[in-house]
């Protein structure tokens, strides 16, 4: 007798099991992961260097004004193998560090020695200007006609350095990172661009009060800013 077409037994009479499917999994949104991998663990306050804000503080732009202060790099090594993860990972950000960071700090310090001083090919100084996250300003210092759509100043990612004007970074630094430079804002009279705190605080401001503006011509701070977060959560895994 044949065996019934809808019969699970094979005709050779070897019994046959269907497979079973897998359980569906249910789908995790890629965004909640990365967030949760980056929440996950706290810094080792023993290491200055993981407790870094990824953009610097007033104090990391405007030093201590002595010539006597120097920044300690542990120099990278090219032959040979670190001693430890977390000395390779730390002399890197530190290194990356000091490439985002100096040239405001040295721009700053320019500033500071000669408020009055005109743009350089290491810094522009941008005078008149008013905060409210907008904020306006001049360009008169540059001495020249600004071609906005071709200039790399105050590019969307540049760290900004600012103080009241009749300070001039002597007491109060203020740090910013440009958020966004429409073409049809830089090219009105006077500019406008937007800006964005490193820190909430900083955010309050008298809306009379003028204020100097500092940008580094070199470096960009923006190329590096993930990196160094990177490096820092990567101290962090085992």
């Amino acid at each position: 007798m044949k065996p019934s077409s809808h019969s699970s037994i094979p005709s050779d009479g070897s019994h046959h099991t269907q497979p079973k499917k897998p359980a569906a999994r249910p789908a995790v949104p890629v965004n909640l992961d990365v967030r949760a991998y980056f929440a996950e663990g706290a810094p080792d306050n023993s290491q200055p260097w993981l407790l870094n804000p990824e953009i610097p503080s007033p104090d990391e732009i405007m030093g201590t004004g002595s010539e006597t202060e120097f920044v300690d790099l542990l120099p990278n090594r090219i032959v040979g193998p670190w001693s430890s993860k977390n000395e390779y990972l730390k002399a890197h950000y530190e290194l990356l560090r000091e490439d985002a960071v100096a040239p405001l700090r040295d721009a700053v310090a320019y500033v500071r020695e000669d408020p009055d001083i005109q743009d350089m090919n290491i810094v522009s100084i941008y005078e008149k200007v008013c905060v409210a996250t907008r904020i306006q300003f001049s360009t008169i210092r540059s001495g020249k006609n600004i071609v906005w759509e071709y200039s790399k100043r105050l590019r969307t990612g540049t760290i900004v350095a600012l103080s009241p004007s009749d300070d001039s970074f002597r007491n109060k630094c203020v740090v910013a990172v440009v958020a966004a430079r429409p073409l049809n804002g830089v090219k009105q009279h006077p500019p406008e661009i937007d800006i964005y705190f490193a820190r909430s605080i900083d955010a309050d401001f008298d809306p009379h009060q003028e204020w100097v503006m500092v940008e580094a011509r070199d470096g960009y701070f923006e190329s590096m800013r993930h990196t160094m977060t990177a490096l820092q959560k990567m101290s962090r895994e085992r």
